[in-house]
């Protein structure tokens, strides 16, 4: 593999004048940039960008820690962080984390040791609260998205859970519907737990019950098909389905449905279903209706993140900033 040593001596120009063209400078001539640009090209020389930061005591990358990078619903997160990181010449490097904390924690030990300018920590499980202090104390740049953990000292960046919840339970109101009932799951995390005081508060404020009546709750566990689609068939055995089923994801919303299909329920002629954050339905098993649902803006998001993180990056001594966006209520055929 040619060396900057085997470019400058083959361009004729010293090892120093080489080094300026690599890192961009203006202060190299047109005919030495000529020289040096056809003796790389001849030489198929690549530049160790690792040695390159060393000097410049910068990586051009920034990583990202997922707790399921998988999840259909972060797809236009990814898209927001890649533009953020075109827009500022950052290269993006994502970690899936969903084994636990101890994965994280070796992510987070690479990344700062030199191999990323700073970190975007995606996720709200209450778990990663040591990870997050034990991260504040290195004095290294990143940015918490979705996880409101006030006394961590960071840039953040959330998404109003209890809010859009609170507007999903009016709007269904306001179309008429008064038994509504919520399905959610508990892993851990604060955004199923946000979801969940985001009904309270809008049934409260129509004067509906919430109780164990109107709330279902699925277990620790991420709920599987299998616990909804039971939980579907108990519901239409007992002839006790309500006029409206609001679930905190829409993976659970999609699974409710084609279980309601089966049984020839009619969705939103005898049940309205609602989910939230704007998933893409994969399967091919059923036609399945246009879900009415809540959608983070996930994009402009992961946009964010990148600048914030940058912005970090660049003014270490800048107060730290919290930036709240709102889910909008996108209306399908379900209600």
């Amino acid at each position: 593999m040619s060396t900057i040593v085997d470019v400058a001596k083959h361009a004729g120009v010293s090892k120093s004048l080489v080094s300026l063209y690599l890192n961009g400078k203006d202060s190299v001539g047109s005919e030495n940039r000529k020289k040096i640009e056809k003796s790389i090209a001849e030489l198929n020389y690549r530049r160790n960008d690792m040695a390159a930061s060393l000097i410049r005591g910068k990586t051009e990358t920034i990583g990202v820690i997922i707790n399921q990078i998988t999840q259909s619903s972060l797809f236009d997160l990814y898209n927001g962080l890649e533009t953020g990181g075109q827009e500022l010449d950052y290269k993006v490097l994502y970690c899936d984390c969903q084994i636990g904390p101890e994965h994280k924690k070796k992510y987070i030990d690479y990344f700062s040791r030199g191999h990323a300018d700073g970190l975007i920590f995606f996720g709200s499980l209450y778990n990663d609260y040591e990870i997050l202090y034990e991260l504040t104390r290195l004095n290294y740049p990143f940015v918490l998205v979705g996880n409101n953990t006030p006394d961590i000292d960071t840039n953040k960046i959330l998404i109003d859970n209890k809010t859009a919840m609170h507007n999903m339970v009016s709007h269904l109101y306001g179309k008429g519907y008064r038994d509504i009932r919520h399905i959610f799951w508990y892993s851990g995390n604060k955004t199923g737990l946000e979801r969940y005081d985001g009904f309270c508060s809008g049934m409260a404020s129509h004067g509906l019950e919430v109780s164990e009546k109107t709330v279902y709750f699925l277990g620790t566990n991420n709920a599987n098909e299998d616990q909804i689609t039971e939980l579907i068939n108990y519901l239409i055995d007992n002839n006790n389905l309500p006029d409206a089923l609001v679930f905190s994801l829409d993976s659970m919303a999609f699974t409710a449905i084609k279980a309601l299909i089966r049984r020839g329920v009619s969705i939103p002629g005898d049940v309205a279903v609602t989910g939230f954050d704007n998933e893409a339905y994969a399967g091919r098993d059923c036609a399945m209706p246009i879900l009415t649902t809540l959608a983070p803006p996930m994009f402009q998001i992961g946009t964010a993140a990148v600048r914030l993180l940058n912005s970090g990056i660049q003014f270490t001594n800048k107060p730290k900033e919290v930036i709240v966006y709102q889910a909008d209520l996108l209306t399908g055929t379900t209600t």
